[in-house]
């Protein structure tokens, strides 16, 4: 089998990283243990005292590690619980049941262990890849970067880096843009994977290791803003000057600046002009012409246009490593911003 491009989506313990020769960073533990995840049943109704919830953490020095998470899912009475062991430690299942009648606070809970699940030990807390591309492989998922899951992302981030990176091999595949397209993937998303991770591993010791809190750990955003409010600071667009160097904007309001989320326009509780939306592969992302103060013309290429800057950049010859830069200025309404060919596209 050959291909020009080989995307490593192995997963945390994948190879094809390590064989590609990218090396990695990111914080270890001192020592290595186990995360055990039992499905049960049982009636927890009454000790909720009939409160709904998703799932709750709970730290308590009986437990395994300290600490544990409780989860429900789509069967009702039935539930996931998670902690962690010592390497090398075999719990009976007499033991397990013990742990999640401690989790639930109740001594004498009725369950029923269905499903038993051990995950394999590693050092790494967080690990991200120093480069998310060599040559012609690419990573993506937990062999680009590995987090704890305290806070859900790590699955989510792994669809994204999906995202990013389909319409990038796509359009270079097809000819309409140069392998400089699918080099700005690491640009965009490398930055924002080491900030994730520095998240989720707050989150980990605020919900699970509060001993571990020191100077290091990063202060907690609002997940709002982790989620919506992302700026790359270089990719696959032109950015403007004056920008900055912040990596996060209130998603509420939005500049609609080169490298950020673009908009889309409605009434919300919060933002009565403006909603964040997600970046849509293909389209340009311009800022309004129109004074400060006034909302972003965000505009995706006409049929026209889009097919203009195509056969611009397939008849660019530019030389390996040269990028080529080009701006289509068609007429466009007042107060709005021409469209741009993205820098570092090659033919």
């Amino acid at each position: 089998m050959t291909s020009r491009y080989l995307v490593a989506a192995d997963g945390r313990k994948g190879t094809i990283r390590d064989a590609a020769g990218i090396t990695v960073h990111g914080r270890t533990s001192s020592r290595t243990s186990r995360s055990v995840f039992l499905q049960f049943e049982a009636d927890l109704d009454a000790s909720r005292k009939d409160a709904a919830f998703a799932l709750f953490y709970v730290q308590n020095p009986a437990l395994p590690g300290g600490s544990a998470t409780v989860v429900t899912t789509d069967h009702p009475g039935r539930y996931i619980f998670n902690s962690v062991f010592a390497v090398g430690e075999e719990p009976g299942q007499d033991r397990l049941a013990d742990m999640i009648r401690i989790a639930c606070g109740v001594p004498d809970l009725d369950l029923r262990i269905v499903g038993t699940a051990w995950s394999s030990s590693d050092r790494y807390v967080t690990r991200v890849a120093d480069t998310f591309q060599s040559g012609r492989v690419v990573l993506a998922g937990d062999a680009a970067h590995l987090m704890t899951p305290s806070g859900g992302q790590g699955g989510d981030s792994a669809v994204m880096d999906g995202n990013h990176l389909a319409w990038r091999i796509a359009y270079t595949l097809s000819g309409v843009a140069g392998p400089g397209l699918v080099a700005s993937y690491d640009a965009e998303r490398r930055p924002y994977a080491d900030v994730l991770a520095e998240q989720q591993y707050a989150n980990m010791v605020q919900r699970h290791a509060p001993h571990l809190r020191d100077d290091s750990v990063a202060e907690i955003m609002d997940p709002a803003v982790g989620l919506f409010g992302y700026l790359c600071p270089s990719g696959a667009f032109v950015a403007e000057p004056g920008d900055g160097d912040a990596l996060f904007e209130d998603p509420a309001s939005p500049s609609g600046r080169p490298g950020s989320r673009a908009c889309s326009y409605g009434p919300t509780e919060s933002s009565p002009g403006v909603r964040p939306a997600t970046r849509t592969p293909g389209s340009w992302r311009t800022r309004s012409a129109q004074s400060s103060g006034e909302r972003p013309a965000v505009r995706t290429k006409p049929p026209r246009i889009r097919r203009a800057a195509q056969r611009a950049v397939k008849s660019a010859k530019s030389k390996p490593g040269d990028t080529t830069q080009l701006t289509s200025t068609p007429s466009v309404p007042a107060g709005r911003a021409a469209c741009q060919v993205p820098a570092g596209t090659t033919a």
